[in-house]
């Protein structure tokens, strides 16, 4: 991912960001807070997954989705990071072809940036830690409850769930938490303390 957005020129890098992890919710969240920010006079796009009818559900700006056209130039832009990545991993047996979720969040990020957005609210897709949307360096992050998910592959605990989750976590960037479970509401707030993010 880090390969793929160099390659795109790290519009991450230049866009206000909310991320919102946890394991209900997180997408309502996500659409509640770019709505929230749309309400109050911002220009906001909005990232989520899955879609349920068309890919374009994933890439809203202002509360409508991203026309055809968007989505295809979009696309075709980082079609052309994606062969590049493609060719170089024939040679480079440590880099990977991109995933299509990782695609999918290159191009949102890529067409927000493009739109010249005032903020941008990116939902992680699974777990937080090692999720493709945990590139940017946000300004707020945001973990709603937690409970058990994708034990194979974020933990069979709800400790080691909260963790991942927690992965979205950056250093003095403050957090809100909706963790009700004490245990992941500890592990959280133990992150958050060890990279001195203010926790509410």
């Amino acid at each position: 991912m880090g390969k793929l957005m160099e390659l795109l020129g790290n519009p991450q890098l230049a866009l206000q960001t909310v991320h919102v992890a946890g394991t209900k919710g997180k997408g309502s969240v996500a659409r509640m807070i770019g709505n929230g920010l749309f309400a109050s006079g911002f220009n906001v796009g909005v990232y989520t997954s899955p879609h349920l009818e068309t890919i374009r559900e994933r890439f809203v700006v202002n509360d409508c989705l991203i026309s055809e056209p968007d989505l295809a130039k979009c696309l075709a832009r980082v079609r052309e990071a994606v062969a590049i990545i493609d060719a170089s991993s024939q040679e480079d047996r440590e880099l990977r072809p991109p995933t299509f979720f990782e695609i999918s969040t290159a191009a949102a990020i890529t067409h927000f940036f493009n739109q010249g957005l005032d903020w941008i609210v990116l939902e992680v897709g699974l777990g937080g830690r090692l999720d493709s949307t945990n590139i940017c360096l946000p300004d707020l992050c945001v973990i709603t409850n937690i409970s058990y998910d994708h034990t194979r592959q974020l933990g069979s605990t709800l400790a080691e769930i909260a963790a991942e989750k927690a992965g979205i976590i950056k250093p003095q960037i403050p957090v809100i938490c909706g963790a009700e479970n004490y245990e992941a509401r500890q592990v959280i707030h133990d992150i958050a303390a060890a990279k001195r993010a203010p926790l509410f």
